[in-house]
C-alpha cells in the first residue's frame, strides 16, 4: 500500500533508534538525486571533490549505482515508462539534429546530456522513484531543507554585506551566476514548503515549520535578484489555489482552509509589494523586474541581448528552418555568430522549435502532456501529495520557460519523469491496468 509519510518507527526510537532512521533517509537513493540534480550549484558550501569529475556527472554514476540496485529488488514502475518512451524520443530527434547543426563546439558539449544525464534522470524519476509515494514525499523533504539551508545562508550574507547578487566569497567559490543557482535550487523547496504550510494541520508544529522555511525562502528570493526563481514559487502559489478550488455542496460553496490559507498570503504579499514599490524601498529581484519593464517599454534602455531579444531571435530563427530547425545548439550560431555559453533562447519551447523545428517542439509538448495528463481537478481534491506534486512542478515550469537551456535541463527531464508517481492506494486498487500490480512498494 503506498504511504504519504515517510516510515517511522511504531515505537519510541530512542538515540541508537534516531541515529539509524536518520541514516536510512538521508544515505537513500533521494539523497544522491537531490545532489545529482543541484550538487553543481553548491560548490560554495560544499567541500571540494577530490575527483576531477563534475558534480553532475560524479553524483549520477552513484545514482545510477544505487538506482540500478533499487530497480533489481523492487522492480519497474510500469506507469512511467509512456513518459520515458516520450523523453527517448525527444531526445532522439535532438541527436538526430546533430547531423545538420552548424554548431560544433557546443553540440558536442550538449551530447553527454542529451544522450547519458537528461535520459537518466527522466527514467530513475518515472520508473523508480514515482512508483514509491514515500519515496517522491522523501525526495521534496529533502528539496525544502535544502532550500532552508541556503535560503538561510543567502539571507545572512545579505544582512552583513548588504548585497547577495554581486557577493563573491573569501576564497572564489563564488561567481556571477550564484544567485541565479541558488535562487532556481530554493524556489522548488520553497513551493515544498508553501505545500507544508498550507496543508498541514492548523497550528502543528509541521505547519509553523513549513511555513518558517517559506518565509526564508522567500524573503531570500526577493532579496537575491533571481527573478525566474520568484516568479516560480509565486506560480505555485497559484496551483494550490487552483488546484483547491472550491466545490457546491449541499447548495453550498465549499473553500478548502488550504485556499483560505493562499488567498491570505496572496494578500499579504500583495499589499507588500505595493508599499516597497511607494516608498521606493524595492529590494533587488523586485527592482529588476521593473528594469524589465521600463526595457520593454523603452528599448534604447538595454544593454546587450535580453530576454525580448532571445524570443524574438529564436523565433526569426525558426521560421528560417520550420520543420527541422537550426539543429542541436545551431541557435548560438545564428543569433550570436559565435559558439558562446549563455546564447540559447532562454524558453526550451522556442528553442525546441529553433533548433529542432516543428518536429521537436510537438515532440517536446507530447513529453510534457504525457506527464500532466493523470491531474485533474477533481483528484486533486482527495491527493494533497498530488497538489505538492503540481506546486514542484510549477516551479520547474516556470524555470524553463525563462532560463534554462534545453539540452542541459536534466532537472526538468526528472521532474517531468515524477509527475508519473503512484496514485492513492484507494485509485491504484481500482486501476485496470495490471501491470501497475507488479511493483512492490518501498519498504
Amino acid at each position: 500500500m503506498a504511504v504519504d509519510r515517510i516510515s517511522p518507527a511504531h515505537r519510541p526510537l530512542g538515540l541508537v533508534g534516531g541515529v539509524r532512521w536518520l541514516a536510512y533517509h538521508f544515505c537513500s537513493l533521494e539523497t544522491c538525486l537531490v545532489l545529482f540534480l543541484y550538487g553543481a550549484h553548491l560548490k560554495a558550501i560544499l567541500p571540494a571533490l577530490p575527483v576531477p569529475l563534475p558534480e553532475t556527472v560524479l553524483y549520477g554514476a552513484l545514482s545510477i549505482g544505487i538506482g540500478l540496485w533499487v530497480m533489481v529488488r523492487e522492480g519497474i514502475y510500469w506507469r512511467g515508462i509512456p513518459i520515458v518512451i516520450a523523453g527517448f524520443l525527444l531526445t532522439g530527434w535532438m541527436v538526430i539534429s546533430y547531423g545538420w547543426t552548424p554548431s560544433r563546439m557546443m553540440a558536442q558539449e550538449s551530447l553527454p546530456f542529451v544522450m547519458v544525464i537528461n535520459l537518466w534522470a527522466v527514467f530513475v524519476a518515472g520508473c523508480i522513484v514515482a512508483g514509491s509515494r514515500e519515496r517522491v514525499l522523501r525526495l521534496f523533504v529533502l528539496l525544502m531543507l535544502l532550500a532552508g539551508l541556503l535560503s538561510a545562508i543567502g539571507s545572512y550574507i545579505y544582512f552583513l554585506h548588504g548585497d547577495f547578487r554581486f557577493y563573491r566569497g573569501p576564497y572564489g567559490e563564488w561567481h556571477h551566476r550564484t544567485y541565479l543557482a541558488w535562487g532556481n535550487t530554493i524556489t522548488t523547496g520553497a513551493a515544498v514548503a508553501l505545500a507544508l504550510a498550507l496543508h498541514a494541520r492548523w497550528g502543528s508544529a509541521k505547519q509553523l515549520f513549513g511555513a518558517a522555511i517559506f518565509v526564508c525562502c522567500l524573503y531570500f528570493l526577493m532579496v537575491s535578484g533571481a527573478r525566474g526563481a520568484l516568479l516560480g514559487t509565486l506560480s505555485a502559489g497559484v496551483v494550490t489555489f487552483v488546484a483547491t478550488s472550491p466545490r457546491l455542496r449541499d447548495g453550498q460553496l465549499m473553500m478548502a482552509r488550504a485556499q483560505l490559507l493562499a488567498l491570505f498570503l496572496i494578500g499579504i504579499i500583495v499589499v507588500y509589494f505595493t508599499y516597497l514599490v511607494g516608498t521606493d524601498q524595492t529590494p533587488t529581484t523586485i527592482n529588476r523586474f521593473l528594469q524589465l519593464f521600463d526595457q520593454a517599454d523603452d528599448p534604447l534602455l538595454r544593454r546587450g541581448a535580453n530576454r525580448f531579444d532571445y524570443f524574438a531571435g529564436a523565433y526569426r530563427a525558426w521560421l528560417d528552418a520550420p520543420l527541422f530547425g537550426q539543429g542541436l545548439a545551431g541557435f548560438t550560431i545564428v543569433f550570436c555568430g559565435v559558439e558562446q555559453p549563455g546564447c540559447h533562447p532562454h524558453n526550451i519551447f522556442l528553442q525546441s522549435l529553433a533548433d529542432h523545428g516543428i518536429i521537436g517542439g510537438l515532440l517536446l509538448a507530447a513529453f510534457v502532456l504525457i506527464g500532466l495528463h493523470r491531474y485533474r481537478i477533481a483528484q486533486l481534491h482527495d491527493d494533497p501529495l498530488s497538489v505538492v506534486m503540481l506546486m514542484v512542478f510549477a516551479t520547474i515550469f516556470v524555470y524553463v520557460m525563462v532560463a534554462t537551456d534545453l539540452p542541459t535541463a536534466h532537472r526538468f527531464f526528472f521532474f517531468v519523469g515524477l509527475l508519473a508517481m503512484r496514485p492513492p492506494a484507494a485509485e491504484a486498487d481500482d486501476d485496470v491496468e495490471d501491470d501497475d500490480e507488479t511493483v512492490r512498494e518501498a519498504a
